[in-house]
């Protein structure tokens, strides 16, 4: 399925295209390679010049596609905010690259979040419980299948 791109309107043919945002039914509106490449050099870089660049090259897209979709220019228009404010940092010499460096926090199972033995004997006698109550439906549903059966038979046939 072809879609646009929500910053340039450019045709994207990838299937796990970046997303941007996500619309008021839980639409993707995705953005194609060339603008994650702007917002990533904009966010990202280390080069004041090219930072520069990315922002400016980012909102004239932005003015070139047209968007009238008020959530897509707040979110161009908040990237464009951060990475300015990241660019004067840099050119004073006060930023620190180091909070660019986002570290994953590590997910560890507390013990509560485990599952116990009691957990485990309740779903093989929930298990248990559900294969009867599946075979005796399926018998029953067997049944009135052939009961229905035999009736159409003898009334139509016979």
């Amino acid at each position: 399925m072809a879609k646009n791109c929500c910053i340039c309107k450019a045709p994207i043919e990838k299937e796990d295209a970046p997303v941007l945002a996500i619309g008021a039914y839980g639409t993707p509106k995705c953005i194609c390679e060339d603008c994650e490449n702007k917002i990533d050099r904009a966010t990202t870089s280390r080069n004041a010049d090219e930072i520069e660049n990315a922002i400016r090259e980012l909102g004239e897209t932005l003015t070139k596609g047209n968007t009238f979709d008020d959530q897509i220019i707040e979110n161009v228009n908040g990237i464009i905010k951060g990475s300015a404010e990241r660019l004067e940092k840099i050119k004073n010499g006060t930023y620190d690259f180091a909070e660019d460096e986002v570290e994953e926090p590590e997910f560890e199972l507390e013990e509560d979040m485990l599952e116990s033995e009691e957990d485990k004997a309740l779903d093989e006698k929930d298990a248990k419980v559900n294969k009867i109550v599946d075979k005796v439906t399926s018998w029953i549903c067997g049944i009135a299948f052939a009961a229905a059966l035999i009736f159409f038979l003898i009334k139509f046939v016979f």
